[in-house]
């Protein structure tokens, strides 16, 4: 049964547990499925007791978390914040007409690689506003970058300046809704 010199026919778990009473005489053992013995009036949880418990230790019925007393910390979302972030990556998107003129692929890739502001921006003033008008003039702004992205990907400059210039008509829509 043995491959090997030396080796024992102990399984390792075994092997573990006679290797950490060996090096470490004076910790405490636990057999599995045994709790720690706390003190009743310590308090180990997060949250405020006299709340509702969030999450409990599963077969104790131990309660870990417990729903804060404090308020959140937003209440509402931060559209002005969200409307300057749609503003800038917007205007940094508008410097693809002199990339896709000069067929400068790589900056289109880049560039479209940041539009990843412009996506959160958006989802989160469409879901704030609610609007359907929103949604829906999101989705042609971002189906325009993607054929631009599209278009950079096949090197085709025809095709990305019309992607372009269905960019550049439908993202001020977007702003409108």
């Amino acid at each position: 049964l043995a491959d090997r010199p030396g080796q024992t026919f102990w399984s390792r778990r075994v092997q573990l547990m006679i290797a950490a009473q060996l090096c470490i005489p004076n910790a405490a053992f636990a057999a599995y499925g045994d709790f720690a013995r706390i003190d009743l009036n310590a308090q180990m949880a997060a949250g405020d007791p006299s709340n509702e418990c969030l999450f409990a230790v599963p077969g104790s019925g131990v309660c870990t978390v417990y729903r804060s007393s404090e308020p959140p910390v937003w209440t509402t979302p931060d559209t002005a914040s969200a409307m300057k972030k749609l503003v800038n990556a917007a205007a940094n998107l508008n410097g693809l007409e002199s990339d896709i003129a000069a067929s400068r692929w790589t900056s289109i890739a880049q560039s479209l690689g940041a539009s990843r502001d412009l996506r959160e921006a958006v989802g989160f003033l469409t879901a704030a506003s609610k609007s359907q008008n929103a949604a829906n003039a999101a989705k042609k702004v971002f189906r325009d970058l993607d054929g631009i992205a599209l278009a950079a990907q096949k090197k085709n400059v025809l095709a990305a300046s019309t992607s372009f210039k269905q960019y550049t008509q439908d993202m001020p829509a977007l702003f409108k809704a």
